[in-house]
Order: structure tokens, then sequence, then C-alpha cells
């Protein structure tokens, strides 16, 4: 019914090896998923300042020239320079 001391001391260190490499797959994938969300967050910035962009430019246009119809005809064929 007792359990042998020799065979206990290999068993918990496999057990540690075991948590161990988990927790090193763990923030292997916490790492993955940060960058991730990071590029994300880029890329989100980056489209919400063109829209930004590109509702200025047809105000401006409008303000301008009461033809709104340009700038939108320009963000349509992809002519705008930001």
């Amino acid at each position: 019914m007792g359990s042998d001391p020799q065979s206990s001391p290999p068993a918990r260190n496999d057990r540690e090896r075991h948590v161990a490499a988990r927790e090193i797959t763990v923030d292997g994938r916490e790492r993955a998923l940060r960058a991730r969300v990071r590029r994300l967050r880029q890329q989100s910035a980056m489209a919400l300042d063109a829209l930004s962009a590109a509702q200025d430019r047809l105000a401006h246009d409008h303000e301008e020239h009461r033809r709104p119809q340009r700038a939108a005809q320009e963000i349509d064929d992809g002519q705008t320079t930001g």
C-alpha cells in the first residue's frame, strides 16, 4: 500500500518537467497573441487614420468647391493621396 520511496522523486521530476513545459508553451502562445493584438491595433489605427483623412478631404472639397462628388470619386478610384 505504501509508495516506493525511490520511484517518487523521478515521478515528481517528470511532473515538474511537464508543468514547466506547459508553462513555456502557454507563455509562447501568450506572447504570440499579444503580438497579434498589437499588429491588429496598429492596422486598425492606420485604417481609422485613412478614413479620417478621407472624411477631411470630402469636407474640404465640399466647403471649397461645393462638389463632394469629386472627392468621393477619387476615393472610389483610389487616386487620393494622403
